[in-house]
C-alpha cells in the first residue's frame, strides 16, 4: 500500500491562510504497558468509538501535513470540510513522568522499541453488545520542536511513513551526524511543523553574518557550574550566578540575527500568492533548514544607486550576481540552521541541491508563516501587560494627592473605555474588535458578537447578555492586573536593513540609524519624536526610549517597511529586550509621557542598565565538556524533551513579581537580574537543552522573608482557584466577625490572606481600578429581542416532523458530548500547558463533526433536508427543549452555524411575515417551552433519588469503567453453587460501582452505608437500582460477609463497607461502561448479572 500511495500522489499546495487539518490527540495518561518478551514491554493506547470524537483536534496546515498528505493521500484525505490525517498524532504530555515510558519504566525495564507505541482500535458489535479489536496501528516519535516543548506535546507519525518523512525533513543531512546540543537539532528539524502557506519559490543566496563590537555599560550575570558539578551532573540545581554591576565593556553583537532581505518584486508576487491587497513590510519564513524574517527592500535601486554592482560573495566564497538573476532573496548565515549539520565544503550548494531534489515524489516548498500588518490596520491602542508597569516600582511613590493625579492620567482613559463599554453597544463592539463600518474577520471575533453588530436587539437575548457580562467582567479583571489602554501597538522589529544591504554588497556599513534611533512610519506620521519601547516577557526594567527618525534617506529606503519598527545596529537595545532577535519578534511601542519620564529617571540614575548574560553555553572552553549524540538517537531526543517539558516560565515570572512587590534593596535587585537570565534560558531551552531551575537560595529568601504573591495577582487567570479560596475564606471570616459583634464578644482573630497588600505599583493600580469599575453594570438600551425572528419556517407542526425528531436527538447528544469535553478540559487545566489553546482546536473538530452529521438528516420521504431547515430545527430545539437557566446548548448552536446565524440576525435569509401567522407561531413555541419546563420540574424531583455521597461538589471526577472482566471475576468469585448467588452478585456489584465512583473522585474507598441516612448507599438505594427486596439484600450481605468479599465497619454511629475483593483491571478487552453517571453504571448488573 505504501508504494502504491507514492505512485498515485501528486504535489499539493495550500494557497489559503490558516487552513486546518484534523489529527488524533492522545493523552499520555492513556498509555498502557503491555508485557512482551524477555522482561520488556510495549506502549499500547486503546481507542474505543466513544473516545474517538473527543480525541480529534485541529492543527494548522504546515509543510509537515502537506508531506504526509502527499505520501499517503488515501488515508490522509478530506473528512467533511477538512483533511483528516490518520498518519499523524499528537501526544499531550504535560509534566507527567509517563513520557519516560517510551524509553524505560520506573523499574528500569526497557521498552521493546524506543519511541514507539501502538494504537489498538476497537469496534462495537451491537448484537453481542461488546467491543472487539478492529485494527492495530504503530506510530513512532517524530518531532517536538521549540513550540511543542512549550506546549508540552510531541508529534508521532505512522511507522510506515517515518522513513520517507524523516528523509524529506532532514533535507540531505546525514542521519549519522553528531551534535553536542540535540535540542537545537530537534528545534530545526521540526521547523516544518509550523503553520505556513506555500508561496512562489524565490532565488536565494546566503551571506555571512555581520558582527559588531559595541561599547556600553552592563550589569553582567555570569553563569557557572557549582563546585563539584559539570555538564554530566545529575543535580538539578547545579548552576551558580554571579553579578558584576556597571561594567563598561565591548560586546560582540549580531544585529541581523535571523533576518534577511526580499526584493520588492518578489514580495509583490508573494502578496499576490497570499491574496493580499497590500505588500507586507516583512515575511516570517519556515522551510527545510531555514528560519527567519525577510524585510522588503528595493535591491535593484540599491544596486543602481549605491553599490553600483550586483555582485556579492556568499558564505561558500562564491560570487552571486543580482544583475544576472542569481538571487532576489538574501538570507543571512544565522537563518541557515542546517549549515553546521551539512558535511560538504560548499554548504549552500549542498543545501540547494538537496532542497530542490524530489524525495518520494515530494518537492519541498518555500513557506510563509506570518507577515506584517497592513499599515491601516495597525492599532492605535494597546493593552499593556502588567510587567512593564511592575518594574517601574517608584512610579506611584508620592503623596496621595499627587498619586491620584498620576493615576487619573495613567488609568483615566482605561476607566472611560470600560465605562463606555457598559453603556454603549458600539463602544463595546469596538473594543472587542468589531468595527461596525467595516467587514469583520471571521476568526477574530465570536459569531454572536458579529451578529450583535448587525442586530443590537440581541443584547437582550439571555445567552448573548450572559456572554457580554462575562466579557465585561474579564475586561475589568484585566485592568485590575495593570492591563491599561495606552497609545501604541505591537510591531515586528527589524535591524536597519539598509545596513544589511551595505554588508551584503561589501560596502562600509553605516546604516541609516544611529544609537537609540528607530524608524517607524506609524509614529512619524503622527509627528511623535520619542517612544517608550519594551518586549514581552518584560522582567527587569527592559524599557528604553527610541528616537523616531524621519529624513530623505529613511523615506526612500524604508518606504516598504511602513508597519514595522526598525532599530539601529549601533546599540545594545535588542539585547536589552531579553535578547530579542529579528526573526519575527515584536516590540511594544508606546507614547505615554508619564511612563517615558519614569524610564528616563531610571536610565539616568543607572538603575536600568542592559543585563549581559555570560552563559556557559556561549563559552568555547565549556563546549568541549558536552558529549556528542547522533541526531537520530531517539532516546537522547526524548530525554532532552523531558527536560524541556519540566521548564516553566510562569514559575519564574511569579517569583520575579513577588520580589518586585517588596521594597527594593540590593538583594532583591540582584535576584531579579539573575531570574531575568534564568527566564531567558527557560524560554530558549533549545539553546542548551538543559533544564534551568530557579536557584534554591532565591526561593529560600522568598520563603524566609514570607514574601507572598501580591494582591493584584489574584486576578491573573492562573490564580483563579486561589482567588476563589481567598474570597470564600474572607466571607467565612467576615461572618464570624459579625456574629461576634452581635453577641458583644471580643473578636481578636486576624485574617490570614494568601496575598500581600504591600503598597506597590500594581496593588495601587488595582485598588484604583476596583474603586472606579467594580460596581459597573450593563446599562445599554436596546430593542426587545424575539428569537422567533431567527427562524425561517412557520410550520406549526414542525416538532412532529421526522427531521425535527432526528435533529433534536442528535442535538441533545451533542450537548452531552460537549459537556464531557468541557469536563476533560477542566481536569487538565492544571496538568498541562496551553490547555485552552488545545481545547479550542478540539472543540473545532467536534463542531465540524456535529455539523456534518446534522446536514445529513433526512425528512419523512428520505430526502436530505436543506441547511435552512436543519438550522430552524436546531433553533427551535435550543429555545424550547432545554433548561432556560443553562446555556451550553447555545454554545453548541452558535458554533455549529456561526455564519448562518449572523445572516439571520441581519434579517437576511428571512422572509416578511403576516401578523396572524407570526402570532400563531409564537403561541406554538410558548406552548412547547411550557411543556419543557414541566418536564424539567419532574426531572428535578427525580434527582432527589441520587446518592449524595457519590455526588461531586468540587472538581470534576475522572470517568470510571466497568469491564467485561469485572463481570467475569464476580461470577467466578460468587458461583452459581452459592444459594442466592444472583442477589449476592447484584449487591456486590452495587458496592463495586460505588467504590469505582469514589475512586474517580479521589475519595476514601470505604463506602458510606449508614442505614436511614439520606446520603449513603443504603439497602433502600441498593433495592432501587437492583430490584431486590430488603430480605434478599440482607441475605446477600450475609453471604458476601461469609465469603470474605465485604466487611462492615462502624464508628460513632456511622457505618461503611470495605471491599475485600476488587476485580483486577489487567484484561482490558471489552468495555461495558465508561463515564461519570453511576446511575447508568448500575444498569450493567441488570443486563449481565440477572441470571
Amino acid at each position: 500500500m505504501f508504494k502504491e500511495a507514492f505512485s498515485i500522489s501528486t504535489k499539493q499546495e495550500v494557497m489559503i491562510e490558516n487552513k486546518l487539518c484534523k489529527i488524533r490527540r492522545i493523552k499520555i495518561n492513556n498509555f498502557e504497558k503491555v508485557e512482551t518478551t524477555q522482561g520488556k514491554y510495549k506502549i499500547v493506547v486503546r481507542m474505543y468509538p466513544f473516545k474517538e470524537n473527543r480525541s480529534k483536534i485541529f492543527i494548522d496546515d504546515s509543510e509537515l501535513t502537506r508531506i504526509i498528505k502527499h505520501l499517503n493521500p488515501i488515508d490522509n484525505c478530506p473528512d467533511g470540510r477538512y483533511d483528516y490525517l490518520k498518519d499523524l498524532i499528537t501526544i499531550k504530555i504535560g509534566k507527567s513522568g509517563k513520557y519516560k515510558m517510551l524509553i524505560k519504566d520506573d523499574n528500569n525495564r526497557s521498552i521493546e522499541k524506543v519511541g514507539e507505541l501502538e494504537i489498538h482500535n476497537y469496534g462495537y458489535d451491537k448484537e453481542k453488545q461488546e467491543y472487539f479489536l478492529e485494527s492495530i496501528e504503530t506510530f513512532v516519535h517524530l518531532i517536538s520542536n521549540a513550540s511543542h516543548i512549550r506546549s508540552q506535546k510531541a508529534l508521532f507519525v505512522s511507522k510506515k511513513l517515518f522513513v520517507a518523512v524523516d528523509e524529506i525533513l532532514r533535507c540531505g543531512v546525514d542521519p549519522n551526524t553528531k551534535t553536542k546540543y540535540i535540542s537545537k537539532w530537534t528545534s530545526y528539524y521540526g521547523l516544518q511543523a509550523s503553520n505556513s502557506v506555500v508561496v512562489t519559490m524565490p532565488k536565494c543566496t546566503i551571506v555571512p553574518d555581520l558582527y559588531l563590537d559595541i561599547d556600553d555599560i552592563f550589569d553582567v550575570v555570569r553563569q557557572d557550574y557549582k563546585k563539584g558539578c559539570n555538564a554530566y551532573s545529575d543535580k538539578t540545581d547545579k548552576f551558580q550566578y554571579d553579578i558584576t554591576e556597571e561594567v563598561k565593556r565591548s560586546i560582540k553583537t549580531c544585529p541581523f540575527d535571523g533576518s534577511g532581505i526580499v526584493d520588492i518584486d518578489m514580495a509583490e508576487k508573494w502578496a499576490e500568492d497570499l491574496g493580499l491587497d497590500y505588500v507586507p513590510g516583512s515575511f516570517q519564513i519556515r522551510l527545510c533548514g531555514v528560519k527567519g524574517c525577510l524585510f522588503v527592500m528595493p535591491i535593484k535601486d540599491f544596486v543602481n544607486k549605491i553599490s553600483k554592482t550586483g555582485r556579492i560573495k556568499d558564505i561558500d566564497g562564491n560570487i552571486q550576481d543580482y544583475d544576472n538573476g542569481d538571487f532576489n532573496v538574501i538570507l543571512t548565515e544565522s537563518m541557515f540552521k542546517y549549515k553546521k549539520f551539512y558535511n560538504e565544503k560548499d554548504k549552500i550548494a549542498q543545501w540547494k541541491r538537496e532542497f530542490h531534489k524530489p524525495v518520494y515524489g515530494y518537492e519541498r516548498t518555500f513557506n510563509i508563516c506570518s507577515f506584517a500588518s497592513k499599515p491601516e490596520n495597525l492599532k492605535d491602542e494597546l493593552l499593556t501587560a502588567y510587567q512593564p508597569l511592575q518594574t517601574l516600582d517608584e512610579l506611584l511613590c508620592m503623596g496621595r494627592e499627587e498619586q491620584l493625579q498620576r493615576l487619573d492620567s495613567l488609568c483615566g482613559r482605561t476607566v472611560d473605555i470600560v465605562k463606555s463599554m457598559h453603556s454603549d453597544i458600539s463602544s463595546f463592539l469596538k473594543y472587542i474588535g468589531v468595527d461596525e463600518d467595516e467587514e469583520v474577520g471571521k476568526e477574530s471575533v465570536k459569531p454572536y458578537y458579529r451578529a450583535l453588530a448587525v442586530n443590537h436587539s440581541l443584547c437582550n437575548d439571555k445567552y448573548i447578555r450572559m456572554k457580554m457580562e462575562r466579557t465585561l467582567k474579564t475586561i475589568k479583571e484585566k485592568t485590575y492586573v495593570g492591563k491599561l489602554y495606552m497609545n501604541g501597538n505591537y510591531t515586528v522589529v527589524g535591524s536597519d536593513p539598509y545596513a544589511l544591504l551595505q554588508h551584503a554588497f561589501g560596502l562600509k556599513v553605516t546604516g541609516l540609524l544611529d544609537r537609540d534611533e528607530v524608524y517607524s512610519d506609524y509614529w512619524n506620521k503622527r509627528n511623535i519624536h520619542t517612544i517608550n519601547i519594551w518586549r514581552n516577557p518584560h522582567i527587569f526594567r527592559e524599557h528604553w526610549i527610541g528616537k523616531c527618525i524621519y529624513n530623505n534617506d529613511t523615506s526612500e529606503w524604508f518606504k516598504y517597511l511602513n508597519a514595522n519598527i526598525i532599530v539601529s545596529i549601533w546599540d545594545t537595545n535588542l539585547l536589552r529586550c531579553n535578547s530579542a532577535d529579528t526573526d519575527g519578534d515584536t516590540l511594544a511601542c508606546v507614547k505615554n509621557d508619564i511612563l517615558e519620564g519614569e524610564v528616563r529617571k531610571l536610565l539616568d540614575a543607572g538603575k536600568a542598565r542592559t543585563i549581559y548574560p555570560d552563559l556557559i553555553c556561549d563559552r568555547d572552553d565549556n563546549f568541549d565538556n558536552v558529549a556528542e549524540v547522533c541526531i537520530t538517537d531517539t532516546e537522547a531526543i526524548i530525554e532532552s524533551e523531558i527536560r524541556g517539558f519540566d521548564n516553566d516560565i510562569g514559575q519564574v515570572i511569579n517569583k520575579i513579581s513577588e520580589l518586585w512587590g517588596e521594597k527594593q534593596n540590593e538583594t532583591t535587585q540582584k535576584y531579579i537580574k539573575i531570574l531575568s537570565v534564568v527566564g531567558s534560558l527557560v524560554i530558549d531551552f533549545v539553546k542548551t537543552g538543559v533544564k534551568v531551575p530557579i536557584p534554591k537560595y532565591i526561593t529560600d529568601y522568598i520563603r524566609q522573608n514570607n514574601i507572598m504573591k501580591l494582591r493584584f495577582m489574584m486576578y491573573l487567570p492562573n490564580n483563579k482557584k486561589e482567588r476563589i479560596k481567598e474570597e470564600k475564606a474572607r466571607l467565612i471570616y467576615d461572618r464570624a466577625k459579625v456574629r461576634a459583634e452581635k453577641k458583644n464578644e471580643t473578636f481578636t482573630e486576624e485574617f490570614e490572606s494568601r496575598f500581600s497588600d504591600r503598597e506597590c505599583t500594581l496593588n495601587i493600580i488595582m485598588e484604583y481600578m476596583k474603586d472606579k469599575l467594580d460596581n459597573l453594570d450593563i446599562t445599554i438600551n436596546a430593542p426587545e429581542f424575539k428569537y422567533q425572528s431567527l427562524i425561517k419556517s412557520r410550520d406549526l407542526n414542525l416538532d412532529k416532523k421526522t427531521q425535527y425528531v432526528q435533529v433534536r436527538e442528535l442535538f441533545k447528544g451533542y450537548v452531552k458530548e460537549q459537556k464531557s469535553i468541557s469536563d476533560e478540559r477542566k481536569k487538565e487545566e492544571n496538568k498541562y500547558a496551553k490547555v485552552n489553546e488545545e481545547y479550542n482546536m478540539i472543540y473545532k473538530a467536534f463542531y465540524d463533526k456535529c455539523r456534518s452529521e446534522l446536514l445529513c438528516v433526512t425528512n419523512e420521504k428520505g430526502t436530505v433536508c436543506t441547511k435552512s431547515m436543519v438550522l430552524d430545527c436546531c433553533i427551535v430545539c435550543c429555545y424550547t427543549e432545554f433548561k432556560e437557566e443553562n446555556y451550553s446548548h447555545f454554545d453548541l448552536l452558535w458554533n455549529l452555524f456561526p455564519e448562518e446565524l449572523v445572516k439571520r440576525a441581519a434579517g437576511k435569509d428571512i422572509m416578511q411575515r403576516i401578523k396572524k401567522t407570526e402570532d400563531e407561531f409564537v403561541k406554538f413555541l410558548e406552548k412547547k417551552r411550557e411543556s419543557s419546563n414541566k418536564r424539567y420540574d419532574s426531572l428535578k424531583k427525580a434527582r432527589k433519588n441520587k446518592i449524595k455521597c457519590l455526588e461531586c461538589k468540587g472538581s470534576i471526577p475522572e470517568n470510571f469503567n466497568i469491564y467485561k472482566s469485572d463481570i467475569t471475576e464476580i461470577k467466578h468469585r460468587i458461583p452459581t453453587s452459592i444459594d442466592g448467588y444472583i442477589g449476592a452478585r447484584k449487591v456486590y456489584f452495587s458496592y463495586l460501582v460505588a467504590y469505582k465512583r469514589l475512586e474517580s473522585m479521589n475519595k476514601p474507598l470505604n463506602i458510606p452505608c449508614t442505614e436511614n441516612s439520606k446520603n449513603d448507599v443504603t439497602f433502600s438505594c441498593i433495592g432501587q437500582v437492583s430490584g431486590l427486596s430488603r430480605k434478599n439484600i440482607e441475605k446477600a450481605v450475609k453471604t458476601l460477609q461469609e465469603q470474605g468479599i465485604i466487611k462492615y465497619h462502624s464508628r460513632n454511629g456511622y457505618k461503611n463497607c470495605e471491599l475485600l475483593f476488587v476485580p483486577k483491571e489487567n484484561s482490558i478487552n471489552e468495555l461495558y461502561y465508561n463515564g461519570l453517571n453511576y446511575m447508568r453504571a448500575f444498569n450493567v448488573m441488570n443486563r449481565h448479572l440477572s441470571r
